[in-house]
C-alpha cells in the first residue's frame, strides 16, 4: 500500500514538473500518465500477490512461500525456507471446509480425535502430545490379562502413583467407558523448580487392553488448560465406548 501512495505521488510531481517547464505538449502530458499508470496497475498487482503471501505465512493454508527461486528455465517461483509458493492455488471444483471428523488410531480398536491445535509424536503404541498454550502429555497403550474393576483401581494403581510425587493439592475423578467404571484419573498440583505446575494422570482398562496417560502444565491451575486435557482424553473410544471423565 505504501508503494501505491508513492507510485501515486510521484505521478503527481512529474506531472507538475512538466506542466511548470512550458513547451509540454498535451500528448507527451498524456503519454507519461500511461506510463504511470500501468506502473500503478504492476505495483497494485505486487502487492496484491504480497498480500496473498503473508496470509500465507500467518495461516492462510492454501499457498506456501516468498522471495525468488529460479527454476532453471529463467522462470521464477515466490519461496520462503525452500517451499515454493505456487502462482494459482490447486482446489476442487464447488469444494467447501469439510468438517473435522479425523481421528488417530491409538490401538487396532482404540480411537483419538484431537482438535486442530495439538501436535502429535507418534512412536510405536506411544503418542506424545504439545498444545501451544504449554500442554504437554504422553498417552501409552499396554496390553492387559483382564480389566480391573473401577473401585480397585485408586488404591491399586493411583495412590502408589501419587504418593510418590510431593504434590500440593490432588483430587481424584472416575474414568467410565460409556456408564461401566473403567479407570481412574488424579489431578495434582506440584512445585517444579520451585514453581507450580499440573498433573494430569490416569488409567483405564477394557478388554486386553487399556490406556496410560499423563499430561502436565507450568503454573497454578487453569480452568482453560485443564478443559483442554479433558476435552482431548473425552474424544478417546474403545471400539464403541465413548470415554468419560467424572
Amino acid at each position: 500500500m505504501k508503494r501505491k501512495v508513492c507510485l501515486m505521488a510521484t505521478a503527481l510531481v512529474v506531472i507538475s514538473s512538466l506542466t511548470g517547464c512550458g513547451g509540454v505538449t498535451k500528448e507527451e502530458l498524456q503519454a507519461q500518465n500511461n506510463m504511470l499508470i500501468s506502473d500503478l496497475s504492476e505495483a497494485e498487482e505486487e502487492i496484491e500477490k504480497l498480500e496473498t503471501t503473508i496470509k500465507t505465512l500467518v495461516g492462510d493454508n492454501s499457498l506456501v512461500g516468498i522471495t525468488k527461486v529460479a527454476d532453471g528455465s529463467k522462470e521464477t517461483f515466490n519461496s520462503v525456507d525452500g517451499n515454493i509458493l505456487f502462482p494459482t492455488e490447486l482446489s476442487y471444483t464447488g469444494s467447501y471446509q469439510a468438517p473435522n471428523t479425523a481421528s488417530l488410531n491409538l490401538a487396532s480398536r482404540i480411537t483419538i480425535k484431537p482438535s486442530d491445535n495439538w501436535k502429535i509424536q507418534i512412536n510405536g503404541t506411544t503418542t506424545k502430545y504439545s498444545h501451544p498454550d504449554g500442554v504437554y502429555g504422553t498417552i501409552k497403550i499396554v496390553g492387559i490379562e483382564e480389566p480391573i474393576k473401577g473401585e480397585f483401581i485408586e488404591e491399586q494403581m493411583i495412590d502408589p502413583f501419587t504418593s510418590a510425587i510431593p504434590y500440593t493439592s490432588k483430587s481424584n475423578a472416575k474414568i467410565y467407558l460409556d456408564d461401566i467404571w473403567r479407570g481412574m484419573n488424579t489431578e495434582m498440583t506440584v512445585l517444579n523448580n520451585e514453581k507450580p505446575a499440573v498433573i494430569k494422570a490416569g488409567l483405564v482398562g477394557q478388554g486386553d487392553t487399556a490406556i496410560i496417560y499423563s499430561f502436565y502444565y507450568n503454573g497454578d491451575k487453569n480452568a482453560t488448560k485443564n478443559e483442554l486435557i479433558t476435552t482431548l482424553l473425552q474424544t478417546i473410544k474403545f471400539g464403541g465406548l465413548e470415554m468419560r471423565i467424572e
